[in-house]
């Protein structure tokens, strides 16, 4: 006995799987490219206050 929404092609879900992969990356490539752009700027700005010439 065979069902026709297991059997139908219609009744198919894209995969969404692989994806997903890709925009978790994305967000962890982000994440890591933010966090030196924040540790960075605050190295600059203790730099900054320590070296003040005026």
């Amino acid at each position: 006995m065979t069902y026709p929404a297991l059997t139908d092609h219609r009744y198919r879900v894209a995969p969404v799987r692989g994806r997903i992969r890709y925009v978790v990356l994305f967000f962890e490539i982000l994440l890591g490219l933010a966090s030196v752009l924040i540790v960075w700027f605050a190295l600059y700005t203790v730099y900054r206050l320590v070296n003040d010439e005026s």
